[in-house]
């Protein structure tokens, strides 16, 4: 009888727990614009592109989460002049950061990111050509940023993304690393209070 107790207690207490860990979390769609920029192309100015896909954010307390996104971006750089080149480069980047609310609608996170490149293209005097074997396939950077909730539902978002690798390829080598500055809206879709 003794064993059948504590066995009984184990289960409850270990039942608790269980159900106290559950992640909490929403998911959604988000989307706005990058000012872009390629560190190590100095001629050139910055880009305004867009991005856009969706998100999943688990809450492990009030104040900590874990979000990360899937992201169509756009980015690359203009031209400084007539003589330079456009480039335009799109990226399924994969964001995975961790966050802290400092308060019940502002927030501030960080963390890596994946970036795999779809489609480069660069664009001189209206001529288009497609110059994806010039650069890696893939593209490491490190997130930081901050946001602000309201009405439950919306979050607003700046974060500036730095990229830690060259994304030249073996054709075409040099130091150049992707940079941005993203702006974002994203609209919660659902939450769910376990997995």
């Amino acid at each position: 009888m003794y064993k059948r107790s504590k066995l009984i207690l184990g289960i409850i207490c270990i039942s608790f727990l269980s159900i106290q860990a559950q992640d909490r979390g929403s998911f959604g769609v988000k989307g706005g614009f990058n000012l872009t920029d390629i560190r190590g192309d100095s001629d050139n100015d910055v880009r305004l592109a867009m991005h856009g896909g969706g998100y999943v954010q688990l809450d492990f307390l009030d104040e900590v989460f874990l979000q990360s996104d899937v992201l169509f971006s756009g980015q690359g750089h203009n031209a400084r002049t007539s003589l330079d080149n456009k480039l335009r480069l799109v990226y399924l980047n994969i964001p995975i950061v961790v966050g802290y609310r400092v308060t019940d609608q502002v927030n501030v996170h960080g963390g890596p990111q994946l970036g795999f490149l779809v489609k480069a293209k660069s664009e001189f005097a209206g001529t288009k050509t497609d110059v994806k074997n010039n650069f890696n396939s893939t593209d490491i950077a490190f997130v930081v940023g901050g946001g602000y909730e309201f009405m439950d539902v919306f979050t607003g978002t700046i974060r500036y993304v730095r990229g830690l690798n060259d994304i030249s390829s073996s054709i075409n080598p040099g130091t150049r690393k992707n940079t941005a500055i993203q702006l974002s809206i994203a609209v919660k879709l659902a939450g769910f209070s376990g997995l």
